[in-house]
């Protein structure tokens, strides 16, 4: 009876994912992913850079950044440094939360946000993966925030960290 019950639920958490590719503008590459269902989306892109949001109604959040890695960097790992030395100035991260692994093809920085909004507080989980191909810097930056002294949920962000990676 376990058994059965433990399929079922695999088989409708499954059901709750959906497989993402991204496609950059004029290159032959992108990236795939899974995640909950995605229910709002908006790129921007230029002759050199490359900008999306997506988002669930769950508070799933991805944004993904595309450019020339001009004095940015020649590697994920220096991709990463120039990128992570601004965005650690956030004083809302948590900073014994920050964990970096250099897992190619991207370095992954994961952490934890205390954050406010409408005067409530919550936690958002992050994870930004870094990397570099074709002479671009990428940023793709993945959070899901959840009410403060709920329970943390990392479903989401594992199903993502195992997918994720290049298109093509």
């Amino acid at each position: 009876m376990r058994i059965l019950l433990t399929l079922l639920l695999i088989s409708l958490s499954n059901g709750l994912m959906a497989d993402s590719i991204f496609m950059v503008p004029d290159k032959n590459w992108g990236f795939q992913f899974s995640s909950p269902k995605l229910m709002k989306q908006k790129g921007n892109a230029s002759k050199t850079e490359y900008q999306f949001q997506a988002s669930t109604g769950g508070g799933f959040v991805i944004t993904g950044f595309v450019e020339p890695a001009k004095g940015k960097g020649a590697d994920s790992a220096s991709c990463m440094k120039y990128y992570w030395e601004q965005a650690v100035k956030n004083p809302s991260i948590l900073k014994d939360t920050i964990s970096v692994v250099a897992k190619k093809p991207f370095a992954v920085v994961t952490y934890l946000v205390d954050t406010e909004y409408n005067g409530k507080r919550y936690i958002q989980v992050n994870a930004n993966y870094y990397g570099f191909r074709e002479g671009d810097c990428i940023d793709f930056h993945v959070s899901q925030v959840f009410p403060y002294q709920a329970e943390i949920d990392y479903g989401n962000m594992l199903e993502f960290s195992k997918t994720f990676g290049y298109y093509q």
